[in-house]
């Protein structure tokens, strides 16, 4: 009897569990850099590992509950400026999403800030970490990067080393890009066809038709299904950097510090179109 009241007490314990992060995941996404314990100060690289098997879309890097970087390109790292947070013990974390969700998550490591000069005397008391800060989040139905809490409703869009002349949108913790001056940036062209209402892409090689309000484009002439879909700004199609970097084969990272939305490009794929069918 004993013996069935223990079995039932794991099984009940096991069917909590996120189903999302299957047993196989748990070791697939490390924490490689700082250790734990390590003292840091100015700018840290922080990075993240996860194995090639792992089905995932972008990592989100964390720290006491926030997540101020996101990115989709290996190898995994956050520029970490110590000097935005204050002096004391941190808790960093990181997290892999991929289509349903967060399907990893690693650390968190406890780290120490130290960017001021120790003073001599009496040290002050450090209150437990559990008890001011939250713990990274189990799952997100629709993973969206959250920016920083702050009054500033854009952010900047930077390709490679140069500063793309154009306004990003924050719109519920998306970034949104516009698609012309970023086309016209990678060298290629946008049309907007006022009759249809859709705007068509020749960009790396590649023909994109885009409807905005429409989850579903083409994209060499098959069927695709978008993350989001894109939306009119004051006249301009916009499109989440993440979709768009889906699209043409960019890397992205979201800086919520500095607001800056990163892009970059990646070797680009022989069919795109396969992984993206609708």
């Amino acid at each position: 009897m004993r013996l069935l009241s223990l079995l039932s007490g794991i099984l009940l314990a096991a069917s909590l569990l996120p189903a999302q992060v299957s047993a196989q995941s748990w070791n697939a996404l490390r924490l490689i850099s700082p250790r734990d314990g390590a003292v840091v100060s100015g700018t840290v690289t922080v990075t993240a590992e996860a194995t090639p098997d792992l089905e995932l879309s972008f990592v989100v890097f964390g720290i006491d509950g926030e997540r101020p970087m996101a990115t989709n390109a290996r190898p995994f790292t956050w520029a970490w400026d110590t000097r935005a947070h204050p002096d004391g013990p941190h808790l960093l974390f990181v997290e892999a999403h991929g289509p349903g969700g967060v399907v990893a998550t690693a650390g968190p490591v406890r780290v120490i800030v130290r960017n001021q000069p120790v003073v001599s005397g009496s040290p002050r008391p450090i209150a437990p970490l559990a008890a001011r800060v939250v713990p990274p989040a189990a799952r997100r139905t629709e993973p969206a990067i959250h920016s920083l809490p702050g009054p500033r409703p854009e952010a900047s869009l930077v390709l490679d080393e140069m500063t793309v002349p154009a306004r990003v949108c924050l719109i519920e913790g998306n970034a949104y890009v516009p698609v012309r001056p970023l086309v016209e940036c990678l060298d290629g062209e946008a049309l907007w066809d006022a009759q249809a209402r859709r705007v068509t892409l020749w960009c790396r090689g590649r023909e994109v038709q885009l409807v905005p309000g429409s989850a579903v484009g083409t994209l060499n002439g098959r069927s695709i299904r978008l993350w989001r879909p894109p939306t009119l700004d004051g006249g301009r199609t916009i499109l989440p950097a993440r979709t768009f970097g889906q699209i043409l084969d960019l890397s992205v990272a979201w800086d919520a510090v500095r607001r800056i939305v990163q892009m970059g490009l990646l070797p680009l794929r022989q069919r795109p179109e396969e992984s993206l069918a609708g």
